[in-house]
């Protein structure tokens, strides 16, 4: 573990970690919050200095090899020191400290939280952090009871549909997309095609009776789905719903029925045809506040680290 300015940096085992996690150089920068050319560099520069490959690449994405997992392994043991190192020594400087309560989703929330906890700990260690498992309107409502400090949200259409006593800041925009399993009407061989690429337009007219894997009410753009589809004409032949986002793709991906998800998930290495939606269907994350609470320098610190963390 080196140390950098006082800090045990495991910047590189992180690295491993989320190749081994994700299977992907593109899911592990986005986990991590970093750019894909970071993590690619680092995988050739280690690869080089020990003189054998780390991965290989398969048709199911990234593989360790024996050297791969050897290094996984001990990346995983210099976290684990590292975390609990924090943890003691916090529980003999911390006592006082400010607690800041974070409510957010099972799916969406908890992943930013566990993405973010690391560098907030860091680099704000007057503040203890809790994290609260909630859907949008009930964290925002726990908000304004003062049972959470901010709610890391996925808000579709308006926020002011959520009242005029919050404030948020957006940090990033995502567009959501149609998804189509290998084998169904329409579907096209997408293994060529980057996140980044523009899709084909989604003619649903193609796609009625289709088994449909549906967001139940607590995903943030059920609202605007069913409106959307009410502007189209088009009754989703519905046989599962969910409030994952995540088991959604899954379900997808597996053959199950098409769906509408949020376009960050589409990786070429799945059996799934992308498309865009017309009209595009937007979501934008945000962090929320009750108006009027108390700025104090600690909160502002930690709204500032958030904003930083979350555009990157």
């Amino acid at each position: 573990i080196g140390i950098v300015g006082g800090i045990m940096d495991i910047t590189q085992q992180q690295y491993m970690i989320a190749l081994a996690e994700t299977g992907s150089l593109t899911k592990a920068a986005e986990k991590l919050g970093v750019s894909q050319p970071a993590i690619s560099n680092w995988l050739k520069s280690i690869e080089e200095q020990f003189h054998t490959k780390l991965v290989i690449r398969s048709r199911h994405g990234l593989v360790l090899t024996q050297a791969g997992i050897i290094y996984l392994e001990a990346s995983q043991k210099m976290r684990d020191i590292r975390n609990q190192t924090y943890r003691d020594i916090r529980g003999i400087a911390n006592e006082g400290s400010t607690v800041i309560t974070i409510a957010g989703t099972p799916n969406g929330g908890a992943e930013l939280f566990a993405r973010i906890y690391h560098d907030l700990g860091t680099e704000l260690p007057s503040l203890e952090l809790k994290f609260v498992e909630s859907y949008n309107r009930s964290s925002i409502n726990m908000v304004r009871q003062e049972k959470a400090d901010l709610v890391l949200a996925t808000i579709a259409g308006n926020i002011e549909d959520y009242g005029d006593d919050i404030e948020y800041i957006e940090t990033v925009r995502h567009e959501l997309m149609l998804a189509v399993p290998y084998g169904f009407p329409t579907s096209y061989d997408a293994s060529a095609v980057k996140s980044e690429d523009p899709f084909p337009k989604a003619d649903l007219s193609k796609l009625a009776d289709l088994p449909f894997i549906m967001p139940n009410e607590e995903i943030s753009y059920y609202d605007v789905l069913i409106r959307w589809f009410r502007q189209k004409g088009y009754s989703p032949n519905t046989v599962f719903r969910s409030a994952s986002t995540k088991s959604i793709y899954n379900m997808i991906r597996s053959g199950n029925g098409i769906g509408i998800v949020q376009r960050r998930f589409f990786s070429p290495l799945d059996r799934v045809s992308p498309f865009s939606l017309d009209p595009p269907i937007q979501v934008f994350s945000a962090i929320i506040y009750k108006k009027g609470r108390d700025m104090s320098p600690e909160f502002l610190a930690l709204l500032n680290k958030l904003c930083k963390i979350l555009k990157h």
